[in-house]
Order: C-alpha cells, then sequence, then structure tokens
C-alpha cells in the first residue's frame, strides 16, 4: 500500500515497542497497568488486518489474548508483527470501500450493524486510536515515575501546532 497512513501507523506501533523497552516488567503487569492497552491497540490492529481479505473488518472479533496483557516480550513481537504486516500489504486503491462492524450497544441487534469505510479512512482510525491509548499509557508511566518522550501519546495535530507555536515565538535575545 503505497498510503502515508501505513508509514506513520508503523511509526506509531514502533512507539510503542520502544515504550515497552523503556517502562519495563513491572509497569507492564501493575493492577493499574499498561498491558491491556497494548493488547487493546493490538487487537484492533488484527481486526483490520484480518478483515482486509474479505473486505470486511469487525473491530468486535477480537482475540483478548491475556499474554499480550501479561508478558512484554510477547506484546514487543506482536507489535513487530503487526507492523511487518501493514508494512507488506499490497498496493491498493486509497478509497477502496469496506465494510465496518463496532458494536453500538450489548443489543445483540447490533450485530447486523456494518457501515462503509476506507481503508485509508481506517486507518486513519487505527493511527488515532493507538495514540489515544498511548496517552493513556504516558499517564500511567508518569504516574510510576518514568518519562516515554514528550511525543508519545501526543496526536500528530498537536505535534504540528506545537512547532507551529514555537517557530512563530518571539525568540529571548
Amino acid at each position: 500500500m503505497t498510503l502515508s497512513t501505513i508509514p506513520a501507523n508503523c511509526a506509531v506501533l514502533a512507539q510503542g515497542i520502544d515504550a515497552l523497552d523503556r517502562h519495563g516488567e513491572a509497569l507492564f503487569r501493575a493492577p493499574a497497568s499498561t498491558g491491556p492497552h497494548f493488547r487493546h491497540i493490538l487487537d484492533h490492529y488484527r481486526c483490520f488486518l484480518r478483515g482486509l481479505p474479505s473486505g470486511r473488518i469487525d473491530y468486535d472479533a477480537r482475540d483478548r489474548d491475556p499474554m499480550l496483557e501479561t508478558d512484554p516480550a510477547q506484546t514487543r513481537a506482536a507489535l513487530a508483527e503487526v507492523s511487518r504486516e501493514l508494512s507488506e500489504l499490497e498496493p491498493v486503491q486509497r478509497d477502496h470501500r469496506i465494510l465496518v462492524h463496532v458494536a453500538t450497544s450489548a443489543d445483540e441487534d447490533s450485530a447486523a450493524d456494518w457501515a462503509s469505510s476506507t481503508i485509508k479512512r481506517e486507518l486513519l482510525f487505527l493511527q488515532s486510536h493507538t495514540v489515544h491509548h498511548f496517552a493513556l499509557i504516558a499517564l500511567l508511566a508518569r504516574t510510576a515515575g518514568i518519562e516515554l518522550g514528550e511525543d508519545f501519546g501526543v496526536a500528530p495535530s498537536t505535534l504540528a501546532h506545537r512547532k507551529r507555536t514555537l517557530a512563530c515565538a518571539p525568540s529571548a535575545g
């Protein structure tokens, strides 16, 4: 896939690998831990990749593998594998139509609730969703005295705004 959204998603996943390397097993497994966030992120990417061949992505058909919440080495490997799979996607048109499912309630009726989307739109969603969970991971890490970097868990639009603001600020000289 030659979309800019692929490298952006791979870059965000690389940030996750770096964060795992920085924050260690204790925080990953703590009662208010980062493990469930990493697992949740991976579940969404895996649903996306699994659904692409049929053109039907069901974000509720998550694996919810408990090992991805408790084993940072396995989670790290899974992040790298998802990134590799994303980078190897075949070229398709950016507006290729697909169907997406996410339950809108706990009622059984929502099982038939599919919406039209595009591959690019779903990649944008995945990136945003991941950054959102990274913000929560960063908060948990900071609470434990671990810094994951000032850009970790910050939306690209916020980073761009910060750059513009700094570029416009008067120099102190």
